[in-house]
This record gives structure tokens, sequence and C-alpha cells, in this order.
């Protein structure tokens, strides 16, 4: 007749499960429990600033000068012409 336990403590663990148990048992209080959420913060600001320096990967220009058309099935993006690159301010 065997003997199961349903309230199983963690020292109570065999094998490798058991190793890791103790393990992380002892190291908790040195190193703490893992760190969640966001590594850096980065504001609004500057992701749209990285947003609006971006540039396409097929033509090169400013991904902000791109339409991007998101009504139909499937995304389309339409690409500025040389035309309406020429005509910005700070075209080279």
């Amino acid at each position: 007749m065997s003997i199961m336990r349903s309230n199983t403590e963690p020292s109570d663990e065999r094998g490798l499960v058991g190793v890791i148990a103790r393990l992380n048992r002892r190291l908790l209080p040195w190193i703490g429990p893992p760190p969640l959420g966001p590594y850096d913060t980065v504001t609004p600001a500057e992701v749209a600033e990285t947003r609006a320096r971006s540039v396409c990967p097929i033509c090169g220009a400013l991904m902000s000068l791109h339409e991007i058309d998101r009504t139909g099935e499937r995304t389309q993006m339409r690409h500025p012409t040389p035309e309406e690159i020429a005509a910005l301010p700070d075209a080279p």
C-alpha cells in the first residue's frame, strides 16, 4: 500500500525539484526576487522622437511621410513621391 502526500513542503521534495527548491530557498535572501517590469524608463516624448526619425526600409524616406491604410483586410502603405520629399523645407 502506498501513501501519497497531498500537501508537500519544499523540503519534502526529492530529486532535481528538491535541489532547485533548496537552492532557491538559500539564495533568495541574497539575490532577492527576479526583477519585473520595464528595465529602462523611456518617456513618450523619446518614443515619439525615435518614431519621427525612423526611415522606411524600402525607400529610405522618413516613415512620418508615409500613409498607412489599415481599413481593409490587408494593411497597405503608400510611399512618398520624390516630388513630395523634395518639397519638404529640410530636404537635401
